[in-house]
């Protein structure tokens, strides 16, 4: 892996990129290489006809972390990733001008009591990412009723 002294040296001396893949990573690889080499030229090869039209299936994306019930080295690494993707599309935002994430907070379930012990035990390790809330506030957070408790990642979204 490059030090981040040597890394914009060595994007900023690149002329032609080739990416391979048409989602999420793509359009952010592309966005942060034209931010450091604006006149890089980007090819983009997709499977698909345009980019960004698998998205697994989903119709929205969620930005939350994925973290188990104790502090490891995994959960830290999901901590540091998902930090770097709210300052990053953020930061998009600023830039472009352009709304692309929208911070509405995510709520998980814990539809099993298994789940619901968990979600409490991540809370404990990770109190400045998430909060465990009731169903009453679970609720609320949603604005419908639901019928467990979550793991509240407040400045989470999609």
């Amino acid at each position: 892996m490059l030090k981040p002294e040597h890394r914009h040296s060595v994007i900023s001396n690149l002329e032609h990129v080739a990416i391979i893949g048409g989602g999420i990573a793509t359009v952010c690889l592309t966005y942060e290489l034209l931010q450091q080499n604006p006149k890089l030229l980007i090819d983009i090869y997709c499977a698909d006809n345009a980019i960004a039209q698998g998205a697994s299936g989903n119709r929205q994306g969620a930005v939350y972390p994925l973290l188990q019930g104790k502090n490891s080295p995994l959960a830290a690494l999901n901590c540091a990733a998902y930090q770097y993707a709210l300052d990053f599309y953020l930061q998009m935002e600023q830039h472009t001008n352009t709304k692309h994430f929208y911070q509405t907070g995510v709520l998980q379930q814990a539809f099993t009591e298994d789940l619901q012990s968990r979600y409490q035990q991540i809370t404990e390790f990770f109190p400045k990412v998430c909060t465990f809330v009731d169903d009453i506030e679970s609720s609320r957070l949603a604005g419908l009723e639901l019928p467990y408790s979550s793991l509240w990642f407040a400045k989470g979204g999609g």
